[in-house]
């Protein structure tokens, strides 16, 4: 499963949620895609998704190609 999220608090803090009860389903996360970013100060970092969800942001549009 891959979860989308926008780097806010409280989006951060449903997939979160949603992390912990895939897991109990035995469903394995498989990265983050982080959208609708907008790089307000507000947004949390890459860094910080990857602490709070432990698992690794695959797609971060901040990141240039």
């Amino acid at each position: 499963m891959l979860l989308v999220v926008n780097p806010e608090f409280t989006a951060i803090t449903d997939a979160l949620k949603t992390k912990i009860v895939a897991e109990r389903f035995g469903v394995k996360v498989l990265g983050v895609v982080m959208n609708k970013v907008t790089k307000a100060d507000f947004e949390m970092s890459r860094s910080e998704v990857e602490e709070i969800l432990e698992a690794k942001v695959l797609v971060d549009p901040r990141r240039s190609s």
